[in-house]
């Protein structure tokens, strides 16, 4: 499942991506937009996937 994500409301992505969890999706493709804030990779990482119920 493709979920957008938006740098700017980190909450609604997380939110977004525990429905998605919830709803029994187990793949899931975050869809990152240019331009690439420096250190996107580990924001990501820090900010939405480790925190992702």
């Amino acid at each position: 499942m493709f979920v957008p994500v938006s740098y700017e409301r980190p909450d609604v992505t997380r939110e977004a991506i525990g429905d998605a969890i919830d709803a029994g999706f187990t793949h899931l493709v975050l869809g990152l937009s240019a331009p690439f804030p420096v250190g996107v990779a580990r924001w990501v990482t820090d900010e939405l996937i480790a925190t992702a119920r």
